[in-house]
């Protein structure tokens, strides 16, 4: 019902079902409806759906919905929602993707890359026909953000602070 009906009740009401009831197998299906040609709408309530059960099977799938650039803004928020799991299906956009697919991907991975990302980040700065000074400068940028973000959450993890305040000697 969800992927087959054509008005919008039916899918909320098979949504909400799905929700509370849905197994293994019909998650199986549902992570497997994502790849197929369906319609936008039909597709965003796939996605509400493996985001609401955190069924990380539905990463690379999301990861091929970005790439072709549907339901963009759903699939953004969607993989946000999944950690640093995208960064494994990022990291081939970077170096086979398209331009247009780079932004998203440079995005995502400010919030949600790792060091991994980096050989590919640099394989794109060291391009010199294929990617433009904007793109090289967005690799770059991206790099720059993902090491702020693990430095400071590196050293939020370990429990470092602020320099040690120095007691003034007395005689």
């Amino acid at each position: 019902l969800l992927v087959e009906s054509s008005d919008d009740a039916t899918r909320a009401l098979a949504r909400q079902a799905l929700e509370i009831w849905a197994d293994p197998p019909a998650m199986e299906l549902i992570v497997t409806a994502l790849g197929n040609d369906i319609d936008d709408s039909k597709r965003a309530d796939l996605i509400a759906l493996v985001v609401h059960f955190k069924d990380r099977r539905a990463v690379k799938p999301l990861c091929q919905c970005l790439a072709q650039g549907k339901n963009l803004p759903e699939v953004m928020a969607a993989l946000h929602e999944f950690g640093s799991a995208p960064e494994e299906f990022l990291i081939p956009l970077l170096t086979k993707g398209d331009s247009a697919a780079w932004g998203n991907c440079f995005e995502l991975l400010r919030d949600i890359g790792t060091r991994r990302c980096f050989m590919a980040l640099n394989e794109i700065m060291g391009k010199k026909s294929t990617a433009d000074e904007q793109t090289k400068k967005r690799a770059r940028e991206t790099m720059i953000f993902i090491n702020r973000r693990l430095n400071t959450a590196e050293a939020h993890k370990a429990g470092i602070t602020t320099r040690p305040t120095t007691l003034p000697q007395t005689a």
